[in-house]
């Protein structure tokens, strides 16, 4: 491995490789008062965070993010909004930022329990206490280091259309 694992070079020959870089899309699903965070089988207790999946090959972002929306949650999304990427090196991807407004208010949730143990509809002042780790129920969100703490302050902090 070459600089810091971007670049592998075989010591005999010389040949260099490219790891390959997986596209993730990660985003905050919102009717335009409330956003969706769930907690999957990983992480710790109380936290929740934003959905995410990988992009299939021939897929845009929008698509991939209404398409795992669907998956997960079972909720339609439009008006899906490029925020911003992050590099994540698990093992290496890039992590794809959106946010996408629910077709309705408030829609039900079918939740993919295979990926996804709990998800529920979190109010601007829930996201807000979560942010700050004041949440009456100890739920809380992901660090500053992750774009999805990024997507969750962003909705907590605005007023979405």
């Amino acid at each position: 491995m070459i600089d810091g694992g971007w670049r592998r070079q075989c010591a005999p020959c010389g040949k260099e490789v490219f790891p390959r870089l997986d596209p993730v899309v990660i985003m905050l699903v919102h009717d335009g008062d409330s956003c969706v965070l769930a907690h999957e089988p990983r992480y710790s207790p109380g936290m929740f965070s934003c959905l995410a999946g990988y992009i299939e090959p021939g897929e845009d972002i929008a698509h991939a993010v209404i398409r795992e929306t669907r998956e997960e949650i079972g909720v339609a999304v439009t008006d899906v909004a490029y925020h911003a990427s992050q590099p994540w090196p698990f093992p290496h991807f890039l992590m794809i930022g959106c946010s996408a407004k629910t077709i309705g208010t408030r829609p039900h949730l079918a939740i993919d329990t295979t990926e996804i143990v709990e998800a529920r509809w979190f109010s601007r002042e829930e996201a807000s206490q979560m942010l700050e780790r004041t949440h009456p129920a100890g739920l809380w969100i992901p660090g500053a280091q992750a774009i999805a703490h990024h997507l969750i302050r962003s909705f907590a902090g605005s007023v979405v259309a």
